[in-house]
């Protein structure tokens, strides 16, 4: 397997299991005391590739707890809307970015091999 490969396989990986915990801080925004969890994608991947496996497959990527005190409502909520949504954003694009990445490595690997 290329090293190419095994990045993009594991950038997709971390970046939905980082979609699916974001996705649940939103949802949870109004839940008293609910502390929101983000996945530190730089620390997964260099995990992921120092084991030569694929992400989330023997174990889930490292997830932390992300609120900070100054954070904190008047319920004990840990949810900043904004940022939330700004980091869903933000990872929305990665995944897209990785999987044109992937689409193009597709085409050339299959222009080369049509030769």
């Amino acid at each position: 397997m290329r090293i190419t490969d095994l990045v993009i396989r594991n950038a997709l990986s971390i970046e939905a299991q980082r979609e699916s915990l974001l996705a649940a801080n939103i949802a949870n925004a109004d839940v008293a005391g609910f502390v929101p969890t983000d996945v530190d994608f730089g620390r997964a991947l260099d995990q992921a590739l120092e084991s030569g496996r694929d992400a989330l497959s023997t174990q889930p990527a490292p997830i932390a707890a992300v609120a900070r005190p100054e954070d904190l409502r008047v319920d004990g909520s840990g949810v900043d809307l904004t940022r939330e949504m700004g980091k869903l954003f933000e990872n929305s694009l990665a995944y897209e970015t990785t999987m044109k990445l992937y689409a193009s490595m597709m085409a050339r690997l299959k222009n080369a091999t049509a030769i």
